[in-house]
This record gives C-alpha cells, structure tokens and sequence, in this order.
C-alpha cells in the first residue's frame, strides 16, 4: 500500500512497496525529477541528498541511485559519487545501456582485454552486437587516458544542460567537455544545439 510523504527540502512523493518515495512534481523528460529553487531548475533527488547530507555536493560528484529508480528521492536510496562511480556502477548492473546492448561481466572483461591488444572499436562492436558508442564506454571508464574528447551534438548538447540544471557549474562542465566556458553558456541559453 502506497501513501504520501515529505521529503526536505519540502519534496512531496509517494511511498511504494518497494521503499521508494516516487516524487511527484514536474521531470524532465529523462525520468528525474526536477523542482525550481530560486528560479533555476534543480533535481529532486539531488536536493534530498543534500538536504540528508546537510551540505552541497561536492564539485564533480552527483547524487546516485542504489535503488536505480531516477525518480526516487529516498534519502536511504541516495549516495554521493563521481560521475565515473556512478556510470561503473550502471554498467555493472546492466542498465547504462539498451535492453539489445547488454552485456555480461565476462563480456565486458572480454571487450577490455582486446581494447588492452588495439581491437578496433568497430571490429569489437560487430563482435559483441553492440553499438560503437557501448565500445567506447567501456573503453572511456576502464581507459580514460586514452579518450579523445567527441564532438558535441544534441545529446551531448542535452547532457550538459542536465549537468547544468542539477547545479554544476559551466567552468567545470568546459573543462569535462573539452570546450570553452562561452560554448556552456551558448548550450545554456539554447543558442546552439536545440
């Protein structure tokens, strides 16, 4: 039996049999939640960690799920991570990518092991039935100094401007991205990227 509850900062949600408190308010179209505070949107799962915390997030860190439920704004289902923890943590649960692109932990060893050796990330995509971009993940969390920077798009685009709305700030989102402060802001303001 599900009943209604307040979390602070003053989030209304929903308890569910699972012990998810659902938040109920507006998202944004990636199954978070978002809430305005001061006129700047913020997510609701990141204000109930820092309200349990006390504190803002550290610089670089994001409010993660152990539930894996994005709409869930159970403090007890909250941690605080860096960005690389979290997608590790995704990725090892299966859910950093679609259902087609699943793949197992000796899989994913597999796939290291011949990125180690120079396969190609094509080749390793046909091998596994994967896209190129699932290749480049694993070889982004597993073999970060080896990373080119991509080009941005629309869902780069779209990433950043999340990043931006939970709260990061444009000079860190630059340096990540590999671009200038003034792209952040053009980004920001819908200027490009729409």
């Amino acid at each position: 039996m599900s009943h209604y509850v307040t979390v602070p900062p003053q989030l209304l949600g929903e308890l569910v049999e699972s012990g998810c408190i659902i938040y109920i308010g507006p998202g944004n179209g990636n199954g978070y939640g978002v809430k305005r505070v001061q006129g700047k949107k913020c997510y609701a799962h990141r204000l109930a960690l820092e309200a349990k915390l006390g504190r803002p997030l550290k610089p670089g860190y994001c409010a993660c799920h152990t539930c894996d439920v994005r709409n869930c704004i159970n403090p007890e289902h909250l941690f605080e991570g860096t960005y690389s923890e979290n997608t590790l943590d995704a990725v090892k649960k299966g859910r950093y990518c679609k259902h087609s692109q699943k793949l197992s932990e000796s899989e994913i060893w597999e796939i290291r092991r011949q990125l180690y050796m120079k396969t190609s990330h094509t080749e390793l995509a046909q091998m596994y039935g994967v896209t190129v971009a699932r290749i480049g993940q694993i070889n982004k969390l597993y073999f970060p100094e080896t990373v080119v920077k991509p080009k941005l798009n629309k869902e780069i685009a779209d990433e950043i401007r999340g990043r931006l709305a939970a709260g990061e700030k444009g000079s860190h989102l630059a340096k990540a991205y590999g671009v200038s402060d003034r792209m952040i802001r053009k980004i920001k303001n819908g200027e490009v990227y729409k």
